[in-house]
């Protein structure tokens, strides 16, 4: 009986936590695996982000820097926020996006080697847009993509509204090759379907 009453405090603990998770969303502790379990919450991303609502006329601050729906850049990329999530996802075709905290030890070793992604593509392949977002500040985004690991990096392709989890090794050039890869991939998968739709149009 005392087993059974623990099992059910507990259960309503975390029922309790979950919805102080609903109004304020905590800074969690970072275990640094961040990729190993985004395959299992894909799904519910994907699920958010179509309900995903943006504030009008809000306005951040981040490192000083105020910004609203033009965009502000650092180091080549740009800085997403509550703001303007929306409206950079819905003006470029393939949006590589760093999710990320302040107080994240593993977000700062991998905020230089982001950077240089960033340059090596808009010199190589400028099509390719890259955003990082500061989900210790930016709540709504947190809670419209479910991320809780930390940090998390996804590639968004606008024509088949995808999500793909990066799940490599976080440095400049493993990265750089994975976004051309996967864009090639995407492109490729694009055309086919287009070439199909022609076929049957026909």
């Amino acid at each position: 009986m005392q087993k059974i009453i623990l099992g059910v405090l507990a259960l309503l603990s975390i029922k309790m936590f979950l919805n102080l998770l609903s109004t304020k969303t905590p800074e969690l502790q970072n275990d640094g695996t961040a990729t190993n379990t985004f395959e299992e919450d894909k799904p519910n991303f994907r699920a958010n982000f179509e309900e995903f609502k943006q504030p009008e006329n809000v306005l951040a601050v981040e490192n000083g820097n105020q910004y609203s729906s033009k965009y502000t850049y650092e180091d080549g990329v740009i800085l997403g926020a509550d703001s303007n999530m929306q409206s950079i996802l819905a003006e470029f075709d393939f949006v590589f996006i760093d999710f990320y905290t302040h107080w994240c030890k593993y977000c700062k070793l991998l905020a230089p080697e982001f950077a240089q992604t960033a340059q090596t593509l808009a010199e190589t392949d400028p099509d390719v847009k890259l955003i990082k977002i500061n989900l210790g500040k930016h709540y709504m985004t947190r809670l419209a993509f479910g991320v809780h690991k930390f940090p998390t990096l996804l590639l968004w392709v606008r024509e088949t509204q995808e999500l793909l989890p990066f799940t490599y090794v976080r440095s400049a050039e493993v990265m750089t090759s994975w976004v051309k890869r996967k864009k090639k991939a995407a492109l490729k998968k694009q055309k086919a379907v287009g070439e199909g739709s022609s076929v049957k149009d026909n």
